[in-house]
């Protein structure tokens, strides 16, 4: 099972190395806490610490620091509600913020069958999709349905086989779905696939 967790870490670390990203700073001390928190899947600490983050970051910030730190957000708000710790109106009252904005996945392997924690075609072919999950798999913690914003590249998507990739999209919609494993589904719209080299 790939962990989540671990894809973070790899992102977190890339951002690490510098200290200020235009009118978003965080440094590389807190980028390292932000990591260890998710590692840990302590949800709460992450939950509590990319909040932070972010109000050091202003509405018209457009590095990468601000759509990372809100995806971190909304991972971790969705684990506390895949743990019940909170209700689905709870979950949904914190997030509702970041309806709108843009997000920046952690680096994922794109793969045309698994599950958990990577990317691959939805059911419907016309989107990516990643089921969010912890590293044990015991718990779902988001459906996210990304809709490119070129739909020409759908044709060719089986080319990104094996390869790991990052996901820059607007958040369209979010609402709660799931009784026994409660869950975040998320509509982001205006997807780009950014290919890491390898």
């Amino acid at each position: 099972m790939i962990s989540f967790s671990r894809y973070v870490i790899l992102l977190l670390t890339l951002f690490g190395a510098t200290t200020s990203y235009g009118q978003c700073t965080v440094t590389p001390q807190q980028w390292d806490s932000l990591a260890h928190a998710m590692q840990q899947e302590k949800w709460t600490l992450a939950e509590q610490l990319s909040t932070t983050y972010l109000q050091h970051c202003t509405t018209t910030d457009s590095t990468p620091a601000s759509p990372t730190l809100r995806y971190i957000f909304i991972r971790s708000v969705a684990a506390q509600l895949a743990t019940k710790k909170y209700t689905a109106q709870q979950a949904l009252d914190k997030v509702s913020i970041i309806k709108g904005k843009d997000v920046l996945t952690p680096t994922l392997t794109f793969r045309s069958s698994g599950m958990f924690n990577i990317v691959k075609l939805a059911d419907n072919g016309l989107a990516l999709f990643i089921c969010g999950a912890n590293s044990k798999a015991t718990e779902i913690h988001t459906f996210e349905y990304f809709s490119p914003a070129d739909t020409s590249i759908m044709s060719s998507i089986s080319a990104l086989e094996g390869k790991t990739i990052k996901l820059y999209a607007i958040v369209a919609d979010i609402k709660t779905a799931g009784v026994t494993f409660p869950h975040l589904e998320l509509r982001l719209t205006d997807a780009d696939i950014f290919v890491d080299k390898q």
